[in-house]
Protein backbone atom coordinates (compact mmCIF):
# COMPACT_ATOMS: atom_id res chain seq x y z
CA UNK A 1 0.00 0.00 0.00
CA UNK A 2 1.11 3.42 -0.93
CA UNK A 3 2.41 5.11 2.14
CA UNK A 4 0.99 8.28 1.35
CA UNK A 5 -2.32 6.87 -0.21
CA UNK A 6 -4.34 6.54 2.92
CA UNK A 7 -4.82 10.68 2.57
CA UNK A 8 -5.95 10.63 -0.52
CA UNK A 9 -8.39 7.96 -0.30
CA UNK A 10 -9.45 9.33 2.77
CA UNK A 11 -10.37 13.11 1.73
CA UNK A 12 -12.34 11.35 -1.18
CA UNK A 13 -14.66 9.73 1.42
CA UNK A 14 -14.67 12.65 3.24
CA UNK A 15 -15.66 14.86 0.64
CA UNK A 16 -18.95 11.75 -0.62
CA UNK A 17 -20.15 12.08 2.85
CA UNK A 18 -20.65 15.96 2.86
CA UNK A 19 -22.19 15.39 -0.59
CA UNK A 20 -24.48 13.13 0.74
CA UNK A 21 -25.58 14.46 3.77
CA UNK A 22 -25.84 18.29 1.59
CA UNK A 23 -28.35 16.13 -0.54
CA UNK A 24 -30.06 14.64 2.61
CA UNK A 25 -30.83 18.37 3.92
CA UNK A 26 -32.21 19.31 0.22
CA UNK A 27 -34.52 16.12 0.32
CA UNK A 28 -35.52 16.82 3.81
CA UNK A 29 -36.18 20.81 2.71
CA UNK A 30 -38.58 19.82 -0.07
CA UNK A 31 -40.11 17.56 1.90
CA UNK A 32 -41.19 20.29 4.65
CA UNK A 33 -42.91 22.77 2.00
CA UNK A 34 -45.68 20.54 1.24
CA UNK A 35 -46.94 19.81 4.65
CA UNK A 36 -48.77 22.07 6.87
CA UNK A 37 -50.02 22.08 10.50
CA UNK A 38 -48.73 19.52 12.91
CA UNK A 39 -46.71 17.96 10.28
CA UNK A 40 -45.30 21.00 9.10
CA UNK A 41 -43.55 21.35 12.67
CA UNK A 42 -42.51 18.02 13.24
CA UNK A 43 -40.91 18.61 9.95
CA UNK A 44 -39.03 21.62 10.68
CA UNK A 45 -37.65 19.90 14.20
CA UNK A 46 -36.17 17.22 11.24
CA UNK A 47 -34.45 19.67 9.25
CA UNK A 48 -33.10 21.36 12.30
CA UNK A 49 -31.84 17.96 13.65
CA UNK A 50 -30.60 16.64 10.09
CA UNK A 51 -28.21 20.04 9.85
CA UNK A 52 -27.19 19.50 13.27
CA UNK A 53 -25.83 15.87 12.10
CA UNK A 54 -24.25 17.26 9.12
CA UNK A 55 -22.62 19.84 10.92
CA UNK A 56 -21.15 17.39 13.36
CA UNK A 57 -19.87 14.65 11.06
CA UNK A 58 -18.14 17.54 9.10
CA UNK A 59 -16.39 19.13 12.22
CA UNK A 60 -15.60 15.13 13.15
CA UNK A 61 -13.64 15.25 9.94
CA UNK A 62 -11.76 18.10 9.80
CA UNK A 63 -11.91 19.24 13.45
CA UNK A 64 -8.69 17.22 14.58
CA UNK A 65 -6.87 17.92 11.12
CA UNK A 66 -4.65 20.96 9.90
CA UNK A 67 -2.54 21.33 6.58
CA UNK A 68 1.14 21.41 6.41
CA UNK A 69 3.51 22.03 3.67
CA UNK A 70 6.63 20.44 4.29
CA UNK A 71 8.13 22.36 1.39
CA UNK A 72 8.08 25.34 3.47
CA UNK A 73 9.34 23.97 7.08
CA UNK A 74 12.52 23.12 4.99
CA UNK A 75 12.46 23.38 1.13
CA UNK A 76 16.33 21.88 1.12
CA UNK A 77 16.23 19.12 3.63
CA UNK A 78 16.36 15.30 2.96
CA UNK A 79 13.94 13.20 4.70
CA UNK A 80 15.23 10.00 6.77
CA UNK A 81 16.14 7.13 4.30
CA UNK A 82 13.52 5.19 6.86
CA UNK A 83 10.51 7.12 4.97
CA UNK A 84 9.53 4.28 2.60
CA UNK A 85 9.02 7.50 -0.12
CA UNK A 86 10.65 9.54 -2.25
CA UNK A 87 11.79 13.03 -0.74
CA UNK A 88 10.29 15.02 -3.94
CA UNK A 89 7.04 13.83 -2.72
CA UNK A 90 7.22 14.70 0.88
CA UNK A 91 8.49 17.58 0.18
CA UNK A 92 5.58 19.12 -2.48
CA UNK A 93 2.68 17.01 -1.63
CA UNK A 94 0.08 18.93 1.39
CA UNK A 95 -0.76 16.45 3.84
CA UNK A 96 -2.91 16.40 6.86
CA UNK A 97 -1.22 15.62 10.26
CA UNK A 98 -2.47 15.24 13.26
CA UNK A 99 -1.37 18.12 15.68
CA UNK A 100 -0.46 15.72 18.27
CA UNK A 101 2.08 14.18 16.03
CA UNK A 102 3.40 17.35 14.60
CA UNK A 103 3.56 18.82 18.29
CA UNK A 104 4.92 15.93 20.18
CA UNK A 105 8.57 16.13 21.37
CA UNK A 106 11.62 13.93 19.18
CA UNK A 107 11.58 11.20 22.14
CA UNK A 108 7.64 11.04 22.02
CA UNK A 109 7.20 10.90 18.29
CA UNK A 110 9.99 8.15 18.59
CA UNK A 111 7.73 5.92 20.62
CA UNK A 112 4.52 6.41 18.36
CA UNK A 113 6.81 5.76 15.42
CA UNK A 114 7.77 2.65 16.75
CA UNK A 115 4.71 1.34 18.28
CA UNK A 116 2.92 2.07 15.20
CA UNK A 117 5.25 0.86 12.67
CA UNK A 118 4.01 -2.39 12.02
CA UNK A 119 0.49 -1.24 11.89
CA UNK A 120 -0.44 -1.40 8.12
CA UNK A 121 -3.85 -0.45 8.65
CA UNK A 122 -4.09 2.90 10.60
CA UNK A 123 -0.95 3.34 11.09
CA UNK A 124 0.85 3.66 8.10
CA UNK A 125 -0.36 6.96 7.56
CA UNK A 126 0.63 8.73 10.85
CA UNK A 127 3.72 6.84 10.49
CA UNK A 128 5.12 8.21 7.22
CA UNK A 129 3.48 12.03 8.31
CA UNK A 130 5.79 11.50 11.47
CA UNK A 131 9.04 10.39 9.85
CA UNK A 132 8.83 12.86 7.07
CA UNK A 133 7.82 15.92 9.67
CA UNK A 134 11.12 14.98 11.90
CA UNK A 135 13.49 14.81 9.33
CA UNK A 136 12.02 17.81 7.40
CA UNK A 137 12.62 19.98 9.88
CA UNK A 138 16.61 21.45 10.50
CA UNK A 139 18.30 20.41 13.27
CA UNK A 140 18.27 22.26 16.19
CA UNK A 141 20.79 25.13 16.93
CA UNK A 142 22.05 23.93 19.83
CA UNK A 143 23.51 20.52 17.84
CA UNK A 144 25.62 22.94 15.84
CA UNK A 145 28.95 23.31 16.56
CA UNK A 146 31.80 26.14 14.75
CA UNK A 147 35.08 26.45 14.71
CA UNK A 148 36.35 29.47 15.34
CA UNK A 149 39.95 31.41 15.30
CA UNK A 150 40.24 34.99 17.74
CA UNK A 151 42.88 36.21 16.41
CA UNK A 152 45.37 39.31 17.84
CA UNK A 153 47.02 41.44 15.78
CA UNK A 154 50.72 40.97 16.87
CA UNK A 155 49.57 38.00 19.91
CA UNK A 156 48.28 34.46 19.97
CA UNK A 157 45.92 32.68 18.19
CA UNK A 158 42.82 30.85 20.13
CA UNK A 159 40.86 28.25 18.44
CA UNK A 160 37.52 27.60 19.89
CA UNK A 161 34.86 25.03 18.96
CA UNK A 162 31.59 26.71 19.70
CA UNK A 163 27.26 26.91 19.36
CA UNK A 164 26.10 28.91 17.50
CA UNK A 165 26.30 32.32 20.19
CA UNK A 166 27.32 35.65 19.70
CA UNK A 167 30.70 36.89 19.15
CA UNK A 168 29.90 39.08 22.51
CA UNK A 169 28.91 35.80 24.16
CA UNK A 170 31.71 33.68 22.84
CA UNK A 171 34.17 36.45 24.52
CA UNK A 172 32.64 36.38 27.67
CA UNK A 173 32.73 32.54 28.18
CA UNK A 174 36.02 32.77 27.76
CA UNK A 175 36.21 35.93 30.23
CA UNK A 176 38.22 37.63 27.73
CA UNK A 177 37.85 41.66 27.57
CA UNK A 178 38.54 44.11 24.46
CA UNK A 179 40.25 47.01 26.40
CA UNK A 180 40.79 50.52 24.56
CA UNK A 181 43.81 49.28 22.77
CA UNK A 182 41.79 47.03 20.87
CA UNK A 183 39.17 46.74 18.29
CA UNK A 184 37.14 44.36 16.79
CA UNK A 185 36.67 43.56 13.22
CA UNK A 186 32.75 42.42 13.89
CA UNK A 187 30.12 43.84 16.29
CA UNK A 188 29.31 42.57 19.74
CA UNK A 189 26.32 41.20 18.51
CA UNK A 190 27.64 39.59 15.36
CA UNK A 191 25.84 35.95 15.22
CA UNK A 192 28.43 32.87 15.15
CA UNK A 193 27.02 30.95 12.11
CA UNK A 194 29.50 29.44 10.43
CA UNK A 195 33.46 28.52 10.69
CA UNK A 196 34.84 31.78 11.49
CA UNK A 197 37.91 33.53 12.30
CA UNK A 198 37.42 36.75 14.63
CA UNK A 199 40.26 39.38 14.24
CA UNK A 200 41.06 41.46 17.35
CA UNK A 201 43.35 44.63 16.15
CA UNK A 202 45.80 46.74 17.59
CA UNK A 203 44.74 50.58 18.68
CA UNK A 204 47.10 53.44 19.59
CA UNK A 205 46.88 56.91 19.78
CA UNK A 206 49.64 59.83 19.98
CA UNK A 207 49.69 63.24 18.96
CA UNK A 208 51.79 65.57 16.56
CA UNK A 209 52.19 68.73 15.69
CA UNK A 210 53.43 70.16 12.66
CA UNK A 211 54.45 73.73 11.58
CA UNK A 212 53.78 75.70 8.59
CA UNK A 213 55.44 79.28 7.61
CA UNK A 214 53.59 82.26 7.56
CA UNK A 215 55.06 84.38 4.99
CA UNK A 216 55.89 87.62 5.55
CA UNK A 217 54.75 91.06 4.19
CA UNK A 218 56.41 94.26 2.53
CA UNK A 219 55.94 97.57 3.36
CA UNK A 220 57.34 100.57 1.13
CA UNK A 221 57.82 103.85 2.21
CA UNK A 222 57.94 106.39 -0.88
CA UNK A 223 61.36 108.66 -0.81
CA UNK A 224 62.87 111.18 -3.07
CA UNK A 225 65.93 110.17 -2.15
CA UNK A 226 66.36 107.14 -4.80
CA UNK A 227 65.74 107.44 -8.23
CA UNK A 228 62.27 106.99 -9.34
CA UNK A 229 61.52 103.51 -9.57
CA UNK A 230 63.59 101.95 -7.48
CA UNK A 231 63.83 100.15 -4.22
CA UNK A 232 65.93 99.90 -1.93
CA UNK A 233 65.94 97.34 0.95
CA UNK A 234 65.50 99.00 4.58
CA UNK A 235 64.83 96.17 6.74
CA UNK A 236 64.90 92.54 5.97
CA UNK A 237 61.06 90.44 6.55
CA UNK A 238 61.12 86.98 8.82
CA UNK A 239 58.54 84.19 8.39
CA UNK A 240 56.01 83.67 11.20
CA UNK A 241 55.59 80.32 12.10
CA UNK A 242 51.96 77.99 13.20
CA UNK A 243 52.05 75.26 15.02
CA UNK A 244 48.97 72.57 14.14
CA UNK A 245 48.56 70.48 17.06
CA UNK A 246 47.14 66.64 15.72
CA UNK A 247 45.26 63.95 17.58
CA UNK A 248 46.72 60.08 15.85
CA UNK A 249 45.12 57.04 15.83
CA UNK A 250 47.10 53.83 14.59
CA UNK A 251 45.55 50.66 14.04
CA UNK A 252 47.76 47.67 13.41
CA UNK A 253 50.57 50.25 13.63
CA UNK A 254 49.13 51.91 10.24
CA UNK A 255 47.62 55.66 10.68
CA UNK A 256 44.02 56.02 10.14
CA UNK A 257 43.04 59.02 11.54
CA UNK A 258 45.32 62.29 11.65
CA UNK A 259 42.28 65.06 13.37
CA UNK A 260 43.30 68.31 14.10
CA UNK A 261 42.73 69.18 17.95
CA UNK A 262 43.88 73.12 17.57
CA UNK A 263 46.61 75.66 16.11
CA UNK A 264 48.95 78.45 17.55
CA UNK A 265 50.79 81.06 15.95
CA UNK A 266 54.45 80.45 17.83
CA UNK A 267 56.11 83.05 15.79
CA UNK A 268 54.60 86.17 14.04
CA UNK A 269 56.01 87.57 11.15
CA UNK A 270 58.06 90.71 10.30
CA UNK A 271 57.69 92.64 7.69
CA UNK A 272 59.95 93.67 4.79
CA UNK A 273 60.93 97.59 4.62
CA UNK A 274 61.70 98.94 1.28
CA UNK A 275 62.50 102.72 0.38
CA UNK A 276 60.76 103.43 -3.08
CA UNK A 277 61.97 106.39 -5.40
CA UNK A 278 59.10 108.15 -6.44
CA UNK A 279 60.10 111.75 -7.67
CA UNK A 280 59.00 115.30 -7.47
CA UNK A 281 59.50 119.07 -8.46
CA UNK A 282 61.43 121.53 -7.37
CA UNK A 283 60.60 125.35 -8.14
CA UNK A 284 63.86 127.23 -8.78
CA UNK A 285 64.62 131.07 -8.23
CA UNK A 286 63.46 131.46 -11.93
CA UNK A 287 59.64 130.17 -10.91
CA UNK A 288 60.25 127.55 -13.36
CA UNK A 289 59.11 124.19 -11.77
CA UNK A 290 61.31 121.25 -12.88
CA UNK A 291 60.94 117.46 -12.48
CA UNK A 292 63.01 115.76 -10.55
CA UNK A 293 64.09 111.81 -10.35
CA UNK A 294 65.92 111.71 -6.44
CA UNK A 295 67.48 114.21 -4.39
CA UNK A 296 70.61 114.11 -2.93
CA UNK A 297 71.59 116.15 0.29
CA UNK A 298 75.47 117.13 -0.07
CA UNK A 299 78.33 119.33 1.64
CA UNK A 300 79.43 121.98 -0.85
CA UNK A 301 82.12 124.18 -1.42
CA UNK A 302 83.47 126.54 -4.50
CA UNK A 303 86.35 126.82 -6.57
CA UNK A 304 86.81 129.02 -9.57
CA UNK A 305 89.74 130.22 -11.91
CA UNK A 306 88.40 129.33 -15.32
CA UNK A 307 89.68 126.93 -17.80
CA UNK A 308 88.03 123.26 -18.44
CA UNK A 309 86.16 120.88 -16.56
CA UNK A 310 87.33 117.02 -17.22
CA UNK A 311 84.69 116.78 -19.32
CA UNK A 312 86.16 118.87 -21.58
CA UNK A 313 83.48 121.88 -21.02
CA UNK A 314 84.51 125.37 -20.19
CA UNK A 315 84.87 125.89 -16.08
CA UNK A 316 81.28 128.74 -15.61
CA UNK A 317 78.67 128.74 -13.13
CA UNK A 318 76.99 126.12 -15.11
CA UNK A 319 78.76 123.59 -13.60
CA UNK A 320 79.78 121.56 -10.80
CA UNK A 321 82.40 119.14 -9.83
CA UNK A 322 81.21 115.79 -8.00
CA UNK A 323 82.22 112.28 -7.17
CA UNK A 324 81.13 110.29 -10.14
CA UNK A 325 80.41 107.18 -7.93
CA UNK A 326 77.63 109.32 -6.37
CA UNK A 327 76.23 111.74 -9.23
CA UNK A 328 77.31 110.36 -12.70
CA UNK A 329 78.98 112.76 -14.65
CA UNK A 330 77.26 114.86 -17.53
CA UNK A 331 74.09 114.71 -15.49
CA UNK A 332 71.77 117.85 -14.85
CA UNK A 333 70.92 119.22 -11.57
CA UNK A 334 69.54 121.59 -9.74
CA UNK A 335 71.14 123.14 -6.80
CA UNK A 336 69.67 125.19 -3.78
CA UNK A 337 69.96 125.58 -0.42
CA UNK A 338 69.55 127.72 2.46
CA UNK A 339 72.29 130.04 1.31
CA UNK A 340 71.26 130.78 -2.07
CA UNK A 341 70.02 129.34 -5.48
CA UNK A 342 72.48 128.14 -8.19
CA UNK A 343 70.26 127.25 -10.60
CA UNK A 344 70.49 124.33 -13.37
CA UNK A 345 74.37 122.80 -13.48
CA UNK A 346 76.01 119.67 -15.41
CA UNK A 347 78.09 117.39 -13.03
CA UNK A 348 81.16 118.24 -15.32
CA UNK A 349 84.07 117.71 -13.17
CA UNK A 350 85.66 116.11 -10.69
CA UNK A 351 88.05 116.78 -7.74
CA UNK A 352 90.62 115.28 -5.41
CA UNK A 353 88.89 116.38 -2.31
CA UNK A 354 85.45 115.69 -3.84
CA UNK A 355 84.31 112.74 -2.16
CA UNK A 356 81.05 110.76 -1.46
CA UNK A 357 78.43 113.29 -0.80
CA UNK A 358 80.52 116.40 -1.43
CA UNK A 359 80.16 118.66 -4.10
CA UNK A 360 82.13 121.71 -5.14
CA UNK A 361 80.20 125.03 -6.91
CA UNK A 362 81.82 126.69 -9.62
CA UNK A 363 81.59 130.65 -9.18
CA UNK A 364 83.40 133.41 -10.83
CA UNK A 365 85.16 135.68 -8.25
CA UNK A 366 83.43 138.44 -8.76
CA UNK A 367 80.18 136.75 -7.61
CA UNK A 368 78.76 137.98 -4.01
CA UNK A 369 78.87 134.70 -2.13
CA UNK A 370 81.85 133.40 -3.59
CA UNK A 371 84.10 134.95 -0.78
CA UNK A 372 81.56 133.83 2.15
CA UNK A 373 81.05 130.19 0.73
CA UNK A 374 83.22 128.32 2.76
CA UNK A 375 80.47 124.59 3.96
CA UNK A 376 77.17 124.88 2.94
CA UNK A 377 74.46 122.50 3.32
CA UNK A 378 73.41 122.29 -0.04
CA UNK A 379 70.34 119.77 -2.28
CA UNK A 380 71.19 118.88 -5.77
CA UNK A 381 68.03 117.81 -7.43
CA UNK A 382 68.68 115.25 -10.44
CA UNK A 383 66.39 116.42 -12.96
CA UNK A 384 64.94 114.35 -15.60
Amino acid sequence: MDQFGYGKRKRNTDRRALAELTEISKSTSAYAEKHTGIKKAATYALIICALAVTVGIASALYAPMRARSYEKMAPDWTPSTSADTEAEDVITVMRQVPDEIFNASPETTEIIAAALEDDEDDGGTIIGEYVAAKYLAPPQAEDRRYTVELSFYGGDTITIDTPPITVGELLDSLDIEINENQQLRLPLDSMIRDDMTIEVDSVTTSTSTETKAIPYGIKYEDVITIPRGTTKLVSAGQNGETTYYYADEYVNGELVSHTLTGEKVTKYPVDAVYKRGVGGTVTGADGVTRSFSYMIQVTATTYTGGGYTYTGRPATEAVIAVDPRVIPLNTKVYVKGNYGDFGVRVAADIGGGIKGNIIDVYLDETNPKFASFGLRRMYVYILD
